[in-house]
């Protein structure tokens, strides 16, 4: 039976959730330790060597309630599309390229929270506590506005994915 090893987190400052697909445990706790590392960077605080040290001062810290990495072991055999190519050493899949936590992205991360936070309280939920489903219903509430005022959610989108794309790599236009 073949064994994978997920590693996925969740930083308090940057949107999304990384997520990687590891071969070995020793892969995943590498990449889980770089995980906990970027977020102890951003935090100023001294680096880890081991990730279940590290993730335990991120949860003594204030953004302990707003950050996590975790790492699940799974046996994919029989699940439709699970596969791992033994082809190659390595990780199964690549991991995606590292976001840029430049200070320009911190701004813009601030400003989203800020305009969540507002919609939040419009629509009676906190951020803290219904952060993914407030983020679906803003993003629902988006493609109504956009539909009542005659503009192209679609292409808007495919915009700021472009936009995205190229400012999370550090790149401003």
């Amino acid at each position: 039976m073949t064994t994978v090893f997920i590693v996925q987190g969740e930083h308090y400052s940057v949107p999304g959730r990384p997520l990687s697909v590891h071969r070995t445990r020793e892969l995943a706790y590498a990449r889980a330790l770089d995980l906990v590392n970027i977020i102890l960077a951003d935090l100023g605080r001294k680096l880890a060597t081991d990730w279940r040290e590290g993730l335990a001062r991120i949860k003594k810290s204030p953004a302990g309630d707003e950050s996590d990495v975790w790492v699940e072991e799974h046996y994919p055999d029989g699940i439709i599309g699970s596969t791992v190519d033994d082809s190659e050493p390595g990780d199964a899949l690549p991991v995606p390229k590292p976001y840029k936590l430049t200070a320009m992205n911190r701004k813009r991360r601030r400003w989203t929270e800020q305009a969540l936070a507002t919609f939040a309280t419009a629509t009676g939920q906190t951020l803290k506590h219904d952060e993914p489903e407030i983020v679906g219903d803003f993003l629902a509430d988006l493609m109504h506005y956009c539909a009542q005022r005659g503009i192209d959610f679609e292409d808007r989108l495919r915009n700021g994915r472009m936009h995205f794309s190229e400012e999370s790599q550090g790149r401003e236009g």
